[in-house]
């Protein structure tokens, strides 16, 4: 599968991707912790200007040929390709792949819900 997500406005955070548990794709999810994370495929931007791709609770090293992984903001184009067949994400900013992940396991029952 593979989408593509205009951002029209960013405000304080904002995740883009894929989760395995239900109730975690809602705005203002509560109980959310640490351990949550690890059910988590997705983009993000930091609020200390990096952009990150999380992978099931570790942070993602940008592709090759980049120094870090951009962060997107209002106005930008956000691409995400999930090839759960292979288990591969793979996350890009207005055209330029940013980072990847082979290791989308959905512990739960494997199935994954975008967000």
């Amino acid at each position: 599968a593979w989408w593509t997500v205009d951002v029209e406005r960013l405000g304080d955070e904002m995740w883009i991707g894929v989760v395995d548990r239900p109730k975690m794709r809602y705005y203002g999810y509560r109980g959310w912790t640490n351990e949550l994370h690890r059910f988590e495929w997705c983009y993000h931007g930091s609020r200390d200007g990096a952009g990150t791709l999380e992978c099931a609770g570790r942070s993602m090293p940008p592709l090759p040929g980049l120094k870090r992984i951009e962060r997107y903001s209002s106005g930008d184009t956000v691409s995400i390709f999930l090839d759960y067949d292979r288990q591969w994400i793979r996350v890009g900013r207005n055209g330029v792949w940013q980072s990847e992940c082979k290791e989308v396991v959905s512990e739960k029952d494997k199935t994954n819900y975008g967000f």
